[in-house]
């Protein structure tokens, strides 16, 4: 039944596609930042002259073999599943009586992936003209056992884009001349810095698009930061902290932590970690890691949850609960506070106690 299922959305996505033959497919992947280069590129596409109006792009975690036929369907979420027959029925007549990417020039597309096989199923619903690989991390690597395997499964977005489209890695990344490799299509690099790296993809796609310098300059003004990633806010006690908790993987969390070692501070710099979790048998090893860095890249490190138990820290809970009660108590003025995790560990609780909702 679920075969089925998400056949049935792939051949309702194919066909609006092919009523829409010159649509621009922009395909992002990556273990790192590929909603925020989504966000990034879409902001500075959507501002242009060029596009204005034109541009459709996939909304919060639609990136799946659900998800993405539904943002092609121009759908911005996944209803309820007791709604799933009447959803099916809607989309039917959508697809059939009318275009709903009728005047879209672009979609600007994620590309998810836990398992091997993902991305091209996903390829084989829309298959991009430019394809973007972010950075290749260990993120999902229970799935997937080696780095190596994840850079082929990412790669498969590269290997799918014609040899007149474009294909951009990440020019610091070990993976990015194997990926090459197998693709046809143009290629260039992208040489950042990590920190500004949606910005240069963004640069390099409205540069092959043919869009205006000063256009590109006044939109990159514009780009705003998706929730929990990155984004400093004011905390309780006249702290700051950097709310990162969208999710985790260990190049994630050192990404991160060198955001808030690079971060202007008088006062003390806390890291504050929750479990990351999907690493498989890798999973002792990367906390420890993580660990062992982070005691450098901070004053205090507080860590989270029980995969985090057997490393040194300063302060150890068994849950965000308990790890905001704590920090609530003996948080200070000035203290700049980094709170990352993994999703199921819910660290952004520990953000909603310790941030200041006043104005």
């Amino acid at each position: 039944m679920k075969n089925f299922f998400y056949k049935l959305l792939k051949i309702l996505a194919t066909r609006i596609l092919a009523k829409n033959p010159n649509i621009i497919i922009i395909g992002v992947t990556g273990s790192v930042g590929k909603s925020t280069t989504k966000e990034a590129i879409y902001t500075v596409l959507s501002n242009s002259n060029n596009f204005k109006n034109h541009v459709v792009k996939s909304e919060g975690n639609l990136n799946t073999e659900v998800g993405l036929p539904l943002t092609i369907l121009r759908q911005n979420k996944s209803p309820k599943k007791f709604l799933w027959p009447f959803y099916l029925i809607w989309l039917f007549l959508i697809v059939f009586f009318s275009n709903p990417l009728r005047n879209i020039k672009i979609l600007v597309l994620e590309y998810a992936t836990n398992q091997p096989g993902d991305i091209k199923y996903l390829c084989s619903i829309a298959k991009p003209n430019i394809a973007v690989i972010t950075k290749i991390a260990p993120a999902h690597i229970g799935y997937f056992g080696t780095l190596k395997n994840i850079a082929k499964e990412k790669g498969s977005l590269a290997y799918a884009v014609s040899k007149d489209g474009l294909v951009i890695l990440n020019k610091n990344d070990v993976f990015s001349k194997n990926i090459a490799l197998t693709t046809n299509a143009n290629i260039k690099y992208f040489d950042g810095k990590d920190f500004n790296n949606h910005i240069l993809i963004a640069t390099i796609i409205a540069k092959y698009l043919n869009i205006d310098d000063q256009e590109i300059k006044s939109s990159l003004g514009s780009i705003t930061k998706l929730p929990g990633r990155l984004n400093v806010i004011k905390g309780k006690k006249s702290t700051t902290i950097i709310d990162d908790t969208y999710n985790a993987n260990p190049e994630s969390i050192k990404f991160a932590l060198d955001f808030l070692e690079k971060y202007k501070s008088k006062g003390r710099k806390i890291a504050v970690l929750g479990d990351m979790l999907e690493l498989g048998k890798m999973e002792i090893k990367y906390h420890r890691e993580i660990g062992k860095l982070a005691k450098k890249k901070s004053d205090i490190l507080i860590l989270t949850g029980p995969k985090f138990n057997e490393v040194l820290s300063d302060a150890w809970f068994i849950n965000s609960e308990k790890t905001a009660e704590y920090l609530l108590k003996n948080m200070k003025k000035n203290d700049i506070i980094l709170v990352k995790g993994s999703n199921a560990m819910k660290m952004n609780m520990v953000v909603q106690k310790i941030r200041s909702y006043s104005s």
